[in-house]
């Protein structure tokens, strides 16, 4: 093997840009100029359904942020609760990420893609997709009819937006269907006991794997706050498995 066909050198844009994400403030910096580029100068904002719809106008506070206000602007876009919540994938030692197809869903903004690339993954091979968008690196679309073909990626990342869902039995479909036999599944929620914002009520870890059937294969990290807790009134699910075709 010469040199130059070593993967450091054959991929070197992307260790440098996974060198420059890995710190945390870059991504903050980066998401943060990119916003006020994109939604406030080229007025790039574009929402899949009427913005009079409850849950766009529950996802589209953040377009209201004062870009002066560098206190709000740093916790909105820091990628710090980001990096923690991928931390189960990250410890799956058998993935390489380097060549991985990767779907994150609902990421609103940038900050979740770069922080996927300071763990490993090509920008390239990734995807953003959301109802809401100003980003040229998101794909405008509703996670219950997925504008991809089957078998299209390795890691699906289902990011704070299944609970606000009214069909999350098509999310999960449509998951599974562009997902490649063995895929992996990612899901990252918080939760206030006895507070649904549909009829779904996600309030233990069955309650979200169920939805997968059969095609459900390994469970490799699975966490819900209300699992065992009886008390606490707000609380966290992060769930990582395996589906089979």
């Amino acid at each position: 093997m010469t040199l130059l066909s070593h993967r450091y050198f054959k991929n070197f844009k992307h260790y440098l840009l996974r060198g420059y994400f890995k710190i945390p403030l870059m991504i903050t910096l980066t998401s943060y100029i990119r916003f006020v580029y994109f939604f406030h100068f080229k007025k790039n904002f574009k929402s899949f359904h009427p913005l009079e719809n409850d849950v766009i106008k529950r996802n589209t506070k953040y377009t209201h942020i004062n870009i002066f206000n560098f206190f709000k602007i740093y916790n909105y876009f820091h990628p710090g609760k980001k990096l923690l919540r991928f931390l189960p994938i990250k410890a799956l030692s058998f993935l390489k990420p380097l060549n991985m197809r990767v779907l994150t869903i609902g990421p609103r903004d940038e900050s979740e893609l770069f922080a996927l690339v300071a763990l490993g993954f090509q920008l390239k091979n990734i995807t953003g997709l959301d109802i809401q968008k100003y980003s040229n690196l998101i794909t405008l679309g509703d996670a219950i009819d997925l504008p991809f073909e089957d078998n299209s990626f390795d890691l699906v990342i289902i990011g704070k937006m299944i609970v606000y869902s009214d069909k999350p039995d098509k999310v999960i479909n449509e998951t599974i269907r562009v997902l490649k036999n063995g895929g992996i599944v990612s899901m990252f929620h918080s939760h206030i006991r006895d507070h649904y914002y549909t009829d779904f009520k996600f309030n233990t870890s069955k309650y979200f794997l169920d939805f997968f059937g059969k095609k459900l294969d390994d469970i490799f990290f699975r966490y819900h706050t209300f699992d065992k807790d009886t008390k606490s009134k707000k609380g966290i699910s992060n769930i990582v498995i395996s589906i089979k075709k």
